[in-house]
């Protein structure tokens, strides 16, 4: 027997995620946006600490190759990895940054947190 379900999903307007009550989606539109800087914009060279694992080499420049967000705090990952407080009640940006190894000629890709990363004064 073939039947027909309606369900009904409400989204946040800042983030776009998917809620199953209007009440957890208000609260998500609630929380503030970070501010993204001028200078995180795919192509823009970054500095920060990257750690190659295959060769055991750390390294200090990197590529924007992509901007994600805004988008809901991810908090195993803000916990593990970026460790800033005060961040859980802000929609976050995420970078990808792609870092060549100069030992082991491998392209790493990281995901980063803005207050992790810096603009390259290099240039």
């Amino acid at each position: 027997m073939v039947r027909s379900v309606t369900t009904e999903h409400f989204y946040c307007d800042a983030c776009d995620s998917k809620y199953e009550t209007e009440k957890q989606a208000t609260e998500c539109e609630n929380k503030p946006v970070e501010d993204l800087p001028k200078w995180a914009v795919v192509g823009k060279e970054v500095t920060g600490f990257f750690y190659c694992h295959f060769c055991r080499v750390g390294h200090t420049v990197g590529k924007i190759v992509r901007v994600y967000g805004p988008t809901p705090f991810d908090d195993q990952f803000e916990h593990t990895q970026v460790q800033i407080p005060r961040r859980n009640d802000l929609h976050v940006y995420y970078l990808w940054v792609i870092v060549p190894c100069g030992s082991c000629k491998r392209n790493l890709e990281f995901r980063m947190a803005l207050p992790q990363l810096k603009p390259n004064k290099r240039f």
